[in-house]
């Protein structure tokens, strides 16, 4: 419902929204593919069916959405105008999955379940962004009350490679650096507001790339 909510909102403001729903496993690569194949047939019909030109694209992800987007542009290439990142999380299995400790505890198979990790691990995730992700123009978006988030280690990593070259109106009067912002409470908590802006033409707006 939130994201419905939040996806509503941008579409009315005249921008094209592309939403790829998937099935969440441990190989967080297979995923990325997954979603990368979902949304390349949509864009095709699109620009088939709807559109007369290409769009430039931004990709919206929340949490494991924000994983996905960073491991699709660091592990393929695409073009993307910009990402933004809200509540990025890329703690390990054990931290992010709600219960599975206590899962564990119960199941015959805790020995093998306890080596259980996401593919790629966090600190490989880290470092394939590191390494590969090309995208300059990027917005973090924290929440303060979010205990699984971790824009922090993920602002040092993109702030080292593009310092300057994002820009937002509303991160204007945000102290350094200007593309990471802080809102109280949560993801839900902060939607009603944010929905109230109004709305504009889409004459010529992006596509914009949400999972």
């Amino acid at each position: 419902m939130t994201y419905k909510l939040l996806l509503e909102a941008i579409g009315r403001r005249g921008y094209v929204i592309v939403a790829t729903p998937f099935v969440n496993t441990f190989d967080h690569k297979a995923i990325a593919q997954e979603v990368l194949v979902t949304f390349d047939q949509a864009v095709h019909y699109l620009e088939n069916h709807i559109t007369l030109k290409r769009l430039p694209i931004y990709g919206l992800g929340h949490s494991m959405g924000c994983k996905v987007h960073l491991l699709i542009n660091s592990l393929y290439e695409v073009e993307r105008a910009g990402n933004i990142l809200m509540a990025f999380n890329n703690y390990s299995a054990r931290r992010s999955i709600p219960f599975l400790e206590q899962v564990m505890a119960f199941t015959p198979a805790r020995e093998v379940m306890a080596t259980m990790e996401f593919i790629p691990s966090p600190e490989e995730t880290l470092e394939l962004i590191d390494r590969y992700y090309p995208v300059e123009r990027n917005l973090l978006i924290k929440f303060r009350k979010d205990e699984i988030d971790q824009t922090r280690p993920l602002h040092e990593v993109l702030y080292h490679h593009f310092p300057k070259l994002t820009s937002c109106k509303s991160c204007r009067a945000l102290t350094r650096p200007p593309w990471r912002k802080t809102f109280p409470g949560s993801l839900a908590a902060n939607l009603v507001p944010l929905m109230r802006s109004g709305s504009s033409s889409g004459k010529n707006s992006p596509a914009t790339f949400a999972s």
